[in-house]
This record gives C-alpha cells, structure tokens and sequence, in this order.
C-alpha cells in the first residue's frame, strides 16, 4: 500500500483536488464513471484538458443540474453570509450536517470510506 499525504493547510478546491488524484491513476475515465456514479443528487462531473500559461493539466468541471457551480472564494462575506451574486447565478442552500450525513449514507461507496467522509 502507498501513503499519499496532502498539505492543505490553506484549504483545497474539490475540482482541484478531484483533478490532481485523478492523475494518479492510468484509468482515467473509470475515475470519473465512479464519480458520476456515487449517487449524487443531480451532480455531473466531467474532465477536460486545460492550459493556463503555458502549464497543460485537467480541469475537472462539476455541474450541479446542469449548471456549473462557482468558488465563494471570490467574493467577500459578511455576518449575514449574504451572496451577491447576481443574476446569472442560481439560487443555492446550505446543507446542514445531519443533510449531509445522510447524504453519504446513501453513497455508492464502502462503509469505510462512508466512515471516512463522515470524520472528516
């Protein structure tokens, strides 16, 4: 068994994330059959080729309903936790834990990475 260790001591992006550990693996397109196939209420996810100044690599695009969602990272926060937004943006909820408990429960996945998810 190999230990892959990650720093995230700044946070990491799901899309980045997904994408990086995607290319640990030679069978790319069965990584994304299984992502596609966890059971997620209306989640698409889907791999594609990028380069940004001059650096190749895959940006793994997440669609929720067919509509891409977007980084909050961008836009400051204030005690109202208000989203400006805009127009061109769909409206969204936050999930609570006990949403997202039962969430995983239903996930296609083992009961250990169940259990995973869940201490995380």
């Amino acid at each position: 068994m190999k230990t892959l260790y990650l720093e995230c001591g700044m946070g990491a992006a799901g899309d980045m994330l997904m994408a990086a550990l995607m290319e640990l693996t030679e069978e790319k397109d069965a990584f994304i059959k299984k992502m596609n196939g966890l059971g997620l209420p209306g989640v698409k996810v889907a791999a594609e080729k990028t380069e940004k100044c001059g650096v190749t690599g895959t940006h793994i695009r997440v669609t929720v309903d067919g509509e891409e969602e977007h980084s909050h990272d961008a836009h400051s926060h204030d005690a109202s936790h208000d989203h400006p937004h805009g127009a061109a943006h769909r409206h969204h909820h936050h999930a609570s834990i006990r949403d997202i408990a039962e969430l995983i429960g239903k996930l296609d996945v083992s009961e250990q990475v169940k259990r995973d998810a869940l201490g995380v």
